[in-house]
């Protein structure tokens, strides 16, 4: 692989190996390694692909490259993005899966599973503000944001909320 296949494939090599936390701890990341590091994306591009790659069915981390990809380079930038970025995880997974199934209930194994915890907590957390930079947040917006954390955490289904906001920046905007 040459030229921007390789290179997508390698960016998300390396934001696969180290996305630890889930598809939300990636997306600084993917924005440091993607906007800054290598130009490919303005802020605000970044800010929709997130917004298109949540509101997709699958994990946000697979959404992320893949739509990054395509649009870098098409289908093959797509394929490429997406293979890299499962790769890592998929093997660490699969290893973790059995070390786990043999280890599970050792004590210390279940205390370095807790001491995990937060940080997962924090990753969210950053991903979070990551997100809100992108945004131009003003009262309206603030607003959705609002009453979309609201209903989630009430438990109303996603695509609810997702229609409910989309219907919202029709009439506020």
């Amino acid at each position: 692989m040459s030229g921007v296949l390789g290179e997508l494939a390698f960016a998300f090599l390396l934001v696969g190996l180290v996305s630890f936390g889930g598809g939300y701890a990636m997306i600084p990341l993917v924005e440091r390694e993607l906007i800054a590091g290598r130009g490919w994306l303005t802020t605000e591009m970044f800010g929709e692909i997130i917004a298109v790659a949540e509101m997709t069915p699958g994990p946000v981390a697979v959404n992320t490259a893949t739509f990054v990809g395509h649009r870098l380079a098409g289908v093959a930038g797509g394929a490429a993005a997406t293979l890299a970025v499962l790769a890592v995880p998929a093997l660490v997974s699969g290893s973790l899966a059995l070390a786990l199934g043999r280890c599970g209930q050792i004590p210390q194994v279940i205390a370095a599973l807790r001491g995990l915890r937060p940080v997962a907590c924090a990753m969210l957390g950053a991903a979070t503000l990551t997100i809100f930079r992108a945004v131009d947040l003003d009262i309206r917006s603030a607003a959705i944001a609002a009453l979309a954390a609201v209903a989630l955490y009430r438990r109303v289904h996603p695509l609810w909320v997702i229609a409910g906001a989309a219907g919202l920046g029709l009439l506020l905007f």
